[in-house]
């Protein structure tokens, strides 16, 4: 496998070693989420499983909790840590900047601030907040700092409501179904706001978890399709990570999205299933060709990150 491409991790989190300042008084600790703040458990998992590149995001639901007042001062503090981080382990780490989407113009500065003083290289926003979805109008601000930034947005899942009552009923499995619920609803909701129609610039990534709301979708993908075909709109930017990393579903995301919308995304540490034998090993297993496997393993996270070429370039470093 000498010849196989290498892998970039879009979706792994963390948590700065100050967190528990901050925390809700619900916030978890145990089992997969005490690795968040264990940089060394990171850096070795990262080292050892052939990643070339871990790109951490921490959404507001996880340092926050879903209802909390958030100041905007915590939001840049989060983000100052990432960027240390992230210059003291380059290019192994990267960095998508805590933006808090819900907060109008001040989460469109959070974003200004973090990518162009800070040098992260996207942001990572919460698909629902406080009775709104990614693509409300108080989000905007936040969709069009992207786009001038040049920068991905990648819009996490997050709890549904009534999530205790879902998981009494289906488990784990049922709350999880909740977070793509949500993030599925952020995808049809930046379509249907009419958000991703104003920005054709701004690159936005999904979550697997969300995967059936491309079915809702596929309306706006053949039309966008046709547009293409007679010159008069450019093609898509949605995108979608290989969560589970389950082979049924990667076919399906490639068919639908095409194999340069779909990129590596774990959810570590939550998932550890994500190194780069595993990796490859299932986009082999998908019928993925050698261009379509470097395309999703590291090619399109590249792409995504183009216009900010190395991590950590920005002006205030």
């Amino acid at each position: 496998m000498t010849d196989a491409p290498p892998v970039i991790d879009f979706h792994s989190h963390f948590r700065p070693p100050w967190w528990r300042e901050i925390a809700p008084a619900d916030a978890r600790t145990t089992g997969p989420f005490a690795a968040l703040d264990d940089v060394d458990a990171l850096v070795a998992f990262t080292r050892d499983g052939g990643v070339e590149q871990r790109v951490l995001g921490a959404p507001t639901e996880l340092l926050f909790g879903p209802d909390a007042d958030i100041a905007g001062e915590q939001i840049d503090r989060v983000n100052e840590y990432l960027a240390e981080l992230v210059a003291a382990h380059r290019p192994l780490l990267g960095g998508l900047a805590t933006v808090d989407a819900f907060a109008g113009a001040a989460g469109a500065e959070q974003a200004v601030y973090a990518i162009e003083r800070l040098g992260l290289s996207g942001i990572v926003v919460d698909s629902y907040r406080r009775g709104e979805y990614a693509g409300a109008a108080v989000t905007r601000p936040t969709f069009e700092a992207a786009a001038a930034l040049g920068v991905p947005v990648f819009v996490h899942p997050v709890f549904a409501a009534g999530s205790d009552a879902v998981g009494a009923v289906a488990g784990q499995p049922g709350v999880s179904f909740g977070r793509g619920f949500t993030n599925g609803l952020a995808l049809l909701s930046l379509l249907h706001g009419g958000t991703l129609a104003a920005l054709p610039g701004v690159d936005v990534v999904f979550t697997a978890l969300g995967t059936g709301a491309l079915l809702f979708a596929s309306d706006y993908f053949a039309d966008n399709r046709r547009a293409v075909a007679a010159g008069t709109a450019l093609p898509h930017r949605i995108h979608i990570d290989t969560l589970r990393l389950d082979v049924p579903t990667l076919r399906y995301q490639i068919d639908v999205l095409g194999p340069e919308r779909v990129l590596v995304g774990t959810d570590w540490p939550i998932r550890t299933d994500g190194t780069r034998t595993e990796v490859l090993e299932v986009l082999a297993a998908a019928g993925l060709n050698a261009g379509d496997r470097a395309l999703v393993a590291s090619g399109n996270a590249r792409r995504l990150f183009a216009a900010r070429a190395a991590v950590g370039a920005g002006d205030g470093r």
